[in-house]
């Protein structure tokens, strides 16, 4: 004989609050029984649903690779941050490699590494500026060319993301194996100039800021040196690089 349960136990809390209506269904002042069944031994289950089936939700687990990467792609004030690129490329097997196009690789790659020292160096120096000493308005520029500080520390930052990521990019296609063919077509001048500019390129890569601000040191020096003479930076520079090529 099913046992039967004390109301108390299973009447709502709501019953017996005059004027508010029992979430379950239940209708104030009444008790609703519960029966213990032989397939549910130990358990109570409302009279009427004992002979209907419990319905339970199916679980379904799916391995896969879980990737936490901060997009801020939307952010029109971050512009260099992109989302992230494929994992891999799709290269036909049939194409072929023209190893006459590393050399121009090369040179994007060493005047991009030359673009980012700068570039670090001007950020490192222009975010220690305080904006009280230079400007009573926060802002810097003229007629026509008026920009926030704070908006100009933020460009700078996102030139030196961008050719960042632009110099790792052309740095891992050079480095890649599709690039060193078996029989190799280049005319042996042109092979030494890649090379020489390869090395150059990996000089200024291990640490870009350093090799500007010793740039800018020769240039400094040479303005001392040369200034009754009378010669452009530009001059020094192309005098400069002849020299060491010479060398």
């Amino acid at each position: 004989m099913p046992r039967r349960l004390s109301p108390s136990r299973v009447a709502s809390r709501h019953a017996f609050m005059p004027g508010v209506r029992d979430p379950n269904g239940w209708d104030p002042g009444q008790v609703e029984t519960a029966v213990e069944t032989e397939e549910n031994e130990g358990s109570l289950v409302p009279r009427g649903d004992a002979d209907q089936p419990t319905k339970t939700a199916a679980m379904s687990r799916s391995a896969g690779e879980v990737r936490f990467i901060k997009d801020r792609s939307g952010d029109a004030n971050e512009w260099a941050f992109g989302p992230p690129g494929p994992s891999e490329r799709q290269i036909q097997e049939d194409f072929v490699f023209n190893p006459r196009y590393l050399k121009p690789l090369a040179r994007t790659l060493r005047s991009a590494l030359m673009a980012l020292g700068h570039t670090t160096s001007a950020y490192n120096q222009f975010v220690k500026i305080k904006s009280r000493n230079v400007s009573p308005d926060g802002s810097l520029g003229g007629k026509g060319y008026i920009a926030k500080i704070t908006e100009m520390r933020r460009q700078l930052m996102n030139c030196v993301e961008a050719l960042s990521a632009l110099t790792d990019t052309i740095y891992d296609e050079m480095s890649a194996p599709h690039w060193n063919p078996a029989e190799d077509t280049l005319d042996p001048r042109d092979r030494d100039e890649v090379k020489e500019i390869v090395e150059d390129a990996e000089e200024i890569k291990d640490d870009p800021e350093a090799w500007a601000e010793g740039q800018v040191e020769e240039i400094d020096e040479d303005d001392a040196d040369d200034a009754p003479t009378g010669k452009t930076a530009a001059q020094r520079i192309v005098l400069r690089y002849t020299l060491r090529r010479l060398a």
